[in-house]
């Protein structure tokens, strides 16, 4: 152990420092501070969060180790592709079990993970859900309109990425083991390309039990139809108007694979029971592109309708 001897001065700055980290507010919540190993958790009503740097998040990554130009902007690698940052959601009165269930969350494009949390209130969703489940978001491109995943690409990249967060959960004390339960895929918007490669080559492919496309059907359109087709998986799209044919072509891919049963349903359908009776579900929402991933709570809906565990 180093720096064990300090000054009375480092202590009183210390002990300064952490008073206001426990006093901060945030959004008109009061958020404490909880210090237990690396990370920084804060935690209020709805439970904790970190965002701590990994190693095995998809950047930077040699992909775009010269940046990238688009539309005739050039985005640097240094601002755009070298945040590491992983956010972890874990709710109020989650339970430690033999094994952990996880939703991976991609963010879409020109956001990036603290801005995710907040711009679609991610705690507020996954804590009402009631589900004993964390959720785990990687930093994709940085505020860019670009949708590569980096690490995502490689095979096994979500297998690094989920050890190394789920080493880190259990060195922080947050879970009581490191066996893998149940896995889901989220993706908002350009979040689709990451979900894409994570099925196809990610390497968990026998947790990965359910995935969420929020208006993500844009490209790679095979990788979600033959993933539910060979697991059984759970796959829920939820698109508007200008995704319409994209997910017509999805439901099309399914009959010839065999799949002809699925709910295709409006919002005024929706509700826990409705997303239960068929694995494969489509939802045409006249909501907007944003709103749809938190107007009505339909990210938490999805949640409370899958197979995890109820907080009791």
């Amino acid at each position: 152990m180093t720096n064990l001897i300090v000054t009375h001065e480092k202590v009183l700055k210390n002990m300064k420092f952490l008073f206001l980290v426990a006093s901060l507010t945030v959004m008109g919540e009061t958020i404490g501070f909880c210090g237990s190993g690396k990370g920084k958790w804060f935690s209020d009503e709805r439970g904790e969060y970190t965002i701590v740097p990994m190693k095995n998040a998809p950047f930077p990554h040699k992909s775009r180790e010269k940046g990238y130009t688009f539309e005739n902007t050039v985005y640097t690698s240094a601002t755009h592709y070298s945040d590491s940052s992983v956010g972890i959601l874990i709710p109020a009165n989650y339970e430690k079990k033999d094994t952990v269930d996880l939703i991976i969350h991609f963010h879409g494009h020109l956001n990036n993970v603290k801005n995710e949390i907040e711009q679609f209130h991610l705690r507020k969703q996954l804590h009402e859900a009631g589900r004993n489940v964390i959720m785990i978001l990687p930093q994709g491109p940085r505020d860019v309109q670009d949708s590569t995943c980096g690490k995502m690409e490689e095979p096994d990249g979500l297998k690094h990425l989920v050890i190394e967060a789920v080493d880190f959960l259990y060195g922080e004390g947050k879970i009581k083991s490191r066996k893998l339960g149940r896995i889901v895929l989220s993706g908002h918007s350009g979040g689709y390309r990451p979900i894409a490669f994570c099925l196809n080559v990610g390497g968990l492919e026998d947790y990965i039990k359910e995935v969420y496309l929020l208006d993500a059907a844009y490209a790679n359109l095979s990788s979600y139809s033959s993933w539910a087709a060979r697991s059984g998986g759970r796959l829920i799209s939820i698109f508007t108007d200008h995704l319409m044919g994209e997910n017509v072509e999805i439901m099309s891919d399914l009959q010839k694979l065999g799949i002809d049963k699925f709910n295709i349903l409006l919002d005024d359908d929706v509700t826990t029971e409705t997303l239960r009776k068929n694995h494969v579900t489509f939802i045409h929402t006249k909501l907007s592109h944003d709103e749809l991933v938190y107007q009505t709570q339909y990210l938490c809906c999805f949640i409370a309708a899958g197979g995890f565990d109820k907080i009791r």
